[in-house]
């Protein structure tokens, strides 16, 4: 065998394994017509105008739900609501602490229905000299009043007196 041939035996045995394993990977089977009469291969692959096609298969199961995606911006702020109409009073301890009152006596008003709500408070002092107002609160047991309350007895001439400032509940 001249070296010419064998090279050429070679290149078909090479040949014809590339022709199988194409033909096993697209799945059809070499006919006889694959290898030519001259001993050159012929790879006869089939069309899809060969044969019918099938029929779909079945759809797959749904795959899993993704990841929650990141959050979206801020929305725009809404518009400004209507005017609202707030209808609020002062009251006055219309019998404030004088110098004749005892020591940790208390002024204290009272909003004028006991359904409003207390907004604020404070008092009203005048010639306290060294006496200092100790506490001015609203009172934890009567939710609609205000209380004062001085360090000391109040001098001569001096005079204290809480007020609270109330706003209307209206419908209660």
């Amino acid at each position: 065998m001249s070296r010419r041939t064998t090279r050429s035996s070679r290149a078909k045995v090479a040949a014809t394994v590339v022709v199988g394993a194409l033909a096993l990977a697209l799945n059809v089977v070499p006919t006889a017509s694959a290898f030519a009469a001259d001993g050159d291969m012929v790879l006869n692959i089939p069309s899809a105008s060969d044969g019918p096609r099938g029929d779909r298969g079945p759809e797959g199961p749904r795959g899993p739900q993704g990841p929650q995606g990141p959050q979206g911006p801020q929305g725009p702020q809404g518009p400004q609501g209507p005017p609202g109409v707030v209808d609020t009073y002062t009251v006055v301890d219309p019998t404030p602490l004088s110098p004749t009152d005892i020591l940790g006596a208390t002024s204290v008003a009272t909003c004028a229905d006991n359904n409003d709500e207390v907004t604020g408070g404070g008092y009203i002092a005048s010639n306290l000299g060294a006496v200092n107002v100790i506490e001015s609160r609203p009172i934890d047991s009567a939710p609609d009043a205000w209380s004062v309350r001085a360090d000391a007895v109040l001098p001569a001439g001096a005079s204290l007196a809480a007020y609270v400032v109330c706003a209307r509940v209206p419908g209660v």
